[in-house]
């Protein structure tokens, strides 16, 4: 934090990174809290947003393979992202969500002027049915949605309707997984 801040004091932009999901299901809130908490504290010129993928071996991977860390799942991120940018006071930053992994790529903006217009985005999201975030999620994940009101093209939505109910069928309980497979495609 001190190192952040002696860099902006001393003229330079400062480009935060931060990454959804990665204090898992044990940690979500705390994580968003202390996350928070330092972007307020820094006023980072940028804050760019990124949804967690594990990559294969190394140590957080293991840490999902003995039960110590449990992912969250995609609404569950944005959920932390909500979270997220609902404390996110007095500060000047640019808010973007623009990279691949990430499920809600709209989300971007000056978060003085347009706090709310993200949190709009996060709840429209979040007001859908289940069948409906899945059908986003699964759309989004496969390249056929880039934003939400994608989902507005009916022959689009009935095409990833179906193939989504094809995925379930052939693959049941694996759709989280799936999700993630294509997050580690990204990164």
């Amino acid at each position: 934090l001190a190192s952040s801040i002696n860099a902006k004091n001393a003229g330079m932009d400062i480009l935060l990174f931060t990454i959804l999901g990665l204090g898992g299901k044990e940690l979500a809130q705390p994580h968003a809290d202390e996350t928070a908490r330092l972007i307020n504290a820094i006023d980072p010129a940028v804050i760019r947003i990124l949804s967690l993928a594990v990559k294969p071996g190394t140590a957080l991977d293991a840490m999902i393979q003995e039960g110590t860390f449990t992912m969250l799942s995609e609404v569950e991120m944005i959920k932390e992202q909500q979270m997220l940018i609902n404390q996110l006071d007095g500060i000047h930053s640019k808010y973007v969500n623009y990279h691949a992994v990430n499920l809600l790529t709209e989300l971007q903006g000056d978060l003085q002027q347009d706090k709310r217009a993200l949190l709009s985005i996060i709840e429209q999201f979040l007001s859908l049915g289940n069948e409906e975030q899945l059908n986003f999620i699964f759309g989004r994940r496969r390249g056929y949605y880039s934003r939400l009101q994608d989902m507005q093209q009916r022959d689009r939505y009935e095409l990833i309707h179906m193939e989504l109910a094809n995925y379930q069928a052939k693959n049941p309980g694996q759709l989280e997984e799936f999700f993630h497979t294509c997050r580690k495609g990204w990164i």
